[in-house]
């Protein structure tokens, strides 16, 4: 009888916030390595259940699952996690003082009123590795510039090829 395989991050436990194919696919990485992946959502649900294409008969009504959300979103749970509600700070807060690793690429300017941003995770979650995934990085000029593709595309040089 062969061995069981050992999954190298089983026992990790991660909580995502990714409303880009980037911090889904950190996320999903460290899923697909045995960690067990949360996904804290919006209200509305992550922004990637609303990128296309959309696979058939997979999702709401008139509209399928997005193939995007479905790979990227794959092995994990979800929560619905309200970040405007204070019972849904305080839940967060709840899920990650439990956890190991925060990825996270909630705008700047939007995590200090959501009570999710460096200082504050630092202080209240000390064990907590905070992964955040920002398009020119958390600090520096370029931190609060947004991240659209073409935008990053550019600033990282291939658009001149």
């Amino acid at each position: 009888m062969a061995a069981a395989a050992t999954v190298p991050l089983a026992g990790l436990t991660v909580i995502a916030r990714a409303s880009s194919a980037a911090a889904g696919y950190a996320a999903r990485l460290l899923a697909t390595l045995g960690a067990d992946v949360t996904l804290a959502e919006p209200p509305d649900g992550s922004a990637l259940r609303r990128q296309p294409p959309f696979l058939p008969d997979g999702g709401r009504a008139g509209e399928g699952q997005s193939a995007l959300f479905a790979y990227l979103a794959a092995g994990m749970d979800s929560r619905i996690v309200d970040l405007t509600a204070d019972d849904g700070r305080a839940a967060l807060h709840g899920l990650l003082s439990e956890a190991d690793v925060f990825i996270d690429d909630t705008a700047l300017a939007d995590r200090a009123a959501s009570g999710i941003d460096a200082e504050t995770l630092a202080a209240r979650h000390p064990q907590l590795i905070h992964v955040s995934v920002l398009p020119f990085g958390a600090c520096g000029p370029k931190a609060h510039w947004p991240g659209a593709d073409i935008t990053i595309q550019h600033a990282g040089g291939d658009g001149y090829l």
